[in-house]
């Protein structure tokens, strides 16, 4: 309730899921989401992950303004990640295709989704949404600000250079690179 800042009319269910189990979970989600969408006829659906649009009832968007959205090439990542994976990622291209045909309106938050929405045969509107607009809000609270505050004082970075990565601590993000690289970067 604290993270979501729900209003007194939005209800929230929560499907628990994980990355091994994902596609099977696909087709419980599907009876679900159609059955919710049956009772409630929503003025517009949303879809954050763009594939799970693959799992809308057939027609829907005929009936409903439903909007996605790419925030990564789910495919690219199981594949980079080699081996048998690729079968898993050939099969998440062809869950992305299916969604971008029910997708009226899909967000996208930089030029290399654009690209790939348009590779795939997306038609419909495209529509820039930098990730600022998502992330403002929470940055710039006092939360987040007496945070740094206390991390500037706690670790005497006062006058010091402050670089920060934003992504997980996993191999394929390269955070070991760039920690390598920083000392070629320019004293000013």
């Amino acid at each position: 309730n604290s993270v979501l800042k729900l209003e007194e009319n939005i209800e929230v269910e929560i499907v628990k899921s994980s990355p091994i189990r994902q596609l099977i979970d696909l087709f419980k989600f599907k009876k679900r989401v159609a059955e919710v969408v049956e009772d409630f006829e929503p003025d517009y659906i949303y879809v954050p992950f763009l594939y799970l649009a693959s799992s809308l009832p057939k027609g829907v968007n005929k009936r409903y303004k439903v909007i996605g959205f790419l925030r990564d090439i789910t495919p690219e990542m199981i594949k980079a990640k080699g081996g048998i994976r690729r079968i898993g990622a050939y099969l998440f291209y062809f869950l992305d295709y299916l969604a971008m045909k029910k997708v009226d309106i899909l967000l996208y938050n930089s030029p290399h989704l654009k690209d790939y929405a348009l590779k795939m045969g997306f038609s419909k509107k495209l529509v820039f949404a930098p990730r600022d607009v998502a992330d403002k809000e929470y940055f710039s609270s006092p939360i987040v600000e007496d945070l740094k505050e206390k991390l500037l004082k706690e670790y005497n970075l006062k006058d010091k250079k402050i670089i920060l990565t934003v992504a997980r601590l996993t191999p394929e993000k390269n955070i070991e690179m760039g920690i390598k690289t920083i000392k070629y970067l320019p004293e000013h």
